[in-house]
């Protein structure tokens, strides 16, 4: 039946809810996402964490670790999956704990001698990817007209989710942090955010020192005149430009792996 053929499927994605750490659920976000799994064919998750001020870096981060570690032991078991292929999306606070978790899973293998599966590919919309006071670019002028992220908001964004913590050049907090040997395993990654976004600038900066990096395959596409949060507050016909780049990305992704296993 259609359950059947939905959990034979090896390919399984995961997403990471954005709601600048204070709000949001995988449920607000079902809309597209259902759109997407039934577009690509492939089933889909959603990691919710604890919301800010009450929860606080770490804690979340460490969330959607577990629950990768979840998935990874018990997906066969629990979803009836075998997984070959996991591909990670995040909007927004979701695409910088996405991009923080695949840096924590690459620094564990790397210094704890273990092999966790990396996800396979990653799709970061609008992060944003640093929690510094300092935090000042061009793209942040735009946030005092903006509709969603005023700079009151953003200030109060940072403090709920930072608190006190103090190190601004952690990796997992602040991703613009990492350096080359973290960078060098990072899997093939896709940004995607609007040029009159606020955090437009974020994904630049956090795409320059990936960029430097020899043989990773990493993109970004930006699309004129769209704003934060495309995917979650945009009518349908609005979000189909992106949407369709995003789609492409995957059926390219997907189709490279069959091929890849033809061959073998």
């Amino acid at each position: 039946d259609s359950k059947n053929k939905i959990f034979q499927n090896d390919t399984l994605l995961i997403h990471i809810h954005g709601g600048a750490y204070v709000a949001g659920s995988t449920f607000g976000q079902e809309s597209f996402l259902r759109e997407w799994s039934k577009k690509l064919d492939i089933p889909f998750l959603g990691i919710n964490y604890g919301l800010s001020p009450k929860h606080k870096y770490p804690e979340q981060i460490n969330e959607c670790f577990q629950a990768y570690m979840w998935i990874l032991k018990n997906a066969k078991n629990e979803l009836n999956m075998d997984i070959k292929n996991i591909i990670i999306s995040g909007d927004s606070a979701g695409a910088i704990m996405g991009l923080s978790l695949v840096y924590i899973l690459i620094t564990i293998n790397q210094y704890e001698n273990v092999d966790i599966k990396l996800p396979d590919l990653l799709l970061m919309e609008y992060p944003t990817t640093y929690c510094g006071e300092d935090n000042v670019t061009n793209s942040l002028i735009l946030s005092i007209t903006d509709l969603i992220f005023d700079p009151f908001l953003l200030k109060y964004v940072r403090d709920s989710y930072v608190g006190d913590y103090k190190n601004m050049n952690d990796p997992f907090l602040n991703p613009i942090k990492a350096n080359e040997k973290i960078l060098k395993y990072l899997p093939r990654t896709r940004f995607f955010f609007g040029s009159v976004d606020p955090l437009r600038d974020d994904s630049i900066r956090v795409l320059y020192p990936i960029s430097k990096v020899q043989g990773l395959d990493v993109l970004g596409y930006e699309f004129y005149n769209y704003w934060h949060s495309f995917n979650s507050i945009t009518p349908k016909e609005l979000r189909k430009m992106p949407c369709d780049f995003i789609f492409t990305e995957v059926e390219e992704f997907l189709n490279s792996k069959k091929e890849k296993k033809e061959k073998n």
